[in-house]
Order: structure tokens, then sequence, then C-alpha cells
């Protein structure tokens, strides 16, 4: 939907998509403060969809940075991993490389060993990890990605980013 072509309309929904009241938003568009009117006005459809569509590319630019931020964040702990391996800190690798793994949804070494491998231990005559196996481990790392998302998703709805015009 694009910018609604009355200027104050387009004011309130930018106010209500802010998280102001329908009074507070109406009467920061210009209007003389009126509860009744504002209420009606708030209530448009027109509004209501440019309200949702601006909170909407607020909540995906938020997912935006955050996806980065994470990327970011994650390639420069694989660095410092591999700079303690290069410079012989075993240990800290080692952790630093085991919160890589938390971080996935491994909690352990032989949690990862038994998701990853099969449980060889407990029956060692079960041979390789079948393709089911793998298709199934796949598939809960798929989920589990997918609960991160969710997750992130549930803490960027209500945060609100000032309406910057000139921004595209």
């Amino acid at each position: 939907m694009p910018v609604l072509k009355n200027a104050k309309h387009e004011r309130v929904a930018q106010a209500l998509a802010k998280g102001l009241s329908a009074e507070k938003a109406y009467a920061a568009a210009g209007y003389k403060p009126h509860r009744g009117n504002a209420a009606r006005l708030s209530a448009n459809e027109s509004i209501k969809a440019r309200v949702a569509q601006i909170q909407q590319k607020q909540v995906s630019r938020i997912v935006e940075h955050a996806a980065i931020n994470a990327r970011e964040e994650m390639q420069m702990l694989r660095s410092l991993v591999r700079d303690a391996r290069e410079a012989g800190d075993i240990r800290s690798a080692m952790q630093g490389q085991m919160f890589i793994l938390e971080c996935f949804g491994f909690k352990d070494l032989p949690t990862l060993t038994h998701e990853m491998l099969g449980d060889r231990s407990a029956n060692t005559a079960a041979g390789p990890p079948t393709a089911e196996r793998q298709a199934e481990v796949v598939k809960k790392n798929v989920l589990q990605f997918g609960r991160v998302h969710q997750e992130l998703e549930r803490l960027a709805g209500p945060r609100v980013i000032e309406h910057d015009p000139t921004r595209k």
C-alpha cells in the first residue's frame, strides 16, 4: 500500500505505528483533539492497512539487522576459535567450539555424537548411520533454526523504529 493521499491520515497512521494511542495520534496529525473522531479515523480500513504495512517494514528491518549481527558475531567467534587453535591454546579453542555448538542446540559432546553419528555405544552392531537417521537429524536441526527464528520475530515484534521519510 502506498503512502496515503491525505497527509493528515498518513501522519495518523505513522503515529499509530509508533505506538501512540488513537487520540494522541489524531492530535499529533494536526486535528483538534476529539476522542470519538480519533477512534473512528483509527478504525478506517485504509489507515489500519497502512499501519500494518509500516509495522511489517519495521519488523523486517529489525529481523534483517539482527540476522546480520548474528552472522557477524558468529564469524568473529569462529575467527577467535581459529586464532586460539593456531596459537596452541587448545583449551580456549575447544571452549569456543563447544559454545558455537551450543548456539546450534547441541548441549554436550555425547549429544553431538549421538545426534550426528547415531548411538553406536548402545548398539555396536548397528553399523554406520542410515540415510533415514541422517534425514531425521537434518530435520531436527531445521526445526531448531525455525524455533530460533520464531523467537527472534517474537522479540522484534513489539519494538518500534522511528519513521524516517528519507530512508527507503
